[in-house]
């Protein structure tokens, strides 16, 4: 399932306030490492999400401890049978989880720099952008495609983004769902549905009371 939590750069104090009890001193101590505001909001609710997830798809109601493979993909502690990935940009977080590998990239749409597009793209995609009416949105497609696999892949920013192109087999399993906000990305070989949530939800889900009552 891929999970989204919509709008959190809208958050404030009192989300930040209200996360940090739920998180493991694992992730407190990965929070507490982000410089900007917006970096500890979306941390931490990609890992409410993770929570609500284990929590719905799983009934896992223990917050999950990561460990990390050679090439620094998380995986739960005890629970390898179990796949995730995490990700967020400015104005949202996003967590999907599955039974078999998955991975997934979101970004926010934004004004993209030249000096970036040329690290992603190869010649004939440059190509195709150029001629686009919608260069910012088509490059986000196309970069957080690559995103994804890389992460997927297990190998992140050590691949070569640009001979990644859109008409490579596994580039063409990666799916997208996208809104005037944001385009996330994501991997799975299993059916994936796509569930927004909202901050409230999050916190009655998991809150210390609920999981005391079940």
């Amino acid at each position: 399932m891929l999970y989204i939590l919509e709008h959190t750069d809208q958050l404030n104090e009192d989300f930040l306030s209200r996360a940090m009890p739920l998180l493991t001193a694992q992730r407190t101590e990965q929070i507490n490492r982000y410089r900007s505001f917006s970096d500890k909001i979306n941390g931490s609710a990609a890992f409410l999400l993770l929570c609500t997830a284990l929590r719905e798809e799983f009934g896992i109601l223990t917050p999950p401890c990561f460990r990390y493979r050679e090439r620094g993909k998380p995986y739960l502690d005890d629970r390898e049978d179990i796949f995730f990935n995490l990700s967020h940009c400015k104005n949202a977080a996003a967590c999907i989880v599955s039974e078999s590998n998955t991975a997934v990239d979101i970004m926010d749409i934004r004004n993209i720099k030249n000096n970036i597009v040329h690290r992603v793209c190869s010649d004939s995609e440059l190509e195709k952008l150029n001629c686009s009416e919608h260069f910012d949105r088509d490059f986000i497609r196309l970069w957080t495609k690559k995103e994804c696999y890389s992460k997927l892949d297990g190998r992140g920013l050590a691949l070569d983004f640009r001979t990644l192109t859109d008409d490579l087999p596994e580039i063409k399993k990666v799916q997208q769902y996208e809104t005037q906000n944001y385009i996330v990305s994501y991997c799975c070989t299993a059916p994936i549905n796509i569930i927004i949530k909202q901050p409230n939800e999050l916190f009655d889900i998991l809150s210390p009371e609920k999981k005391n009552n079940e």
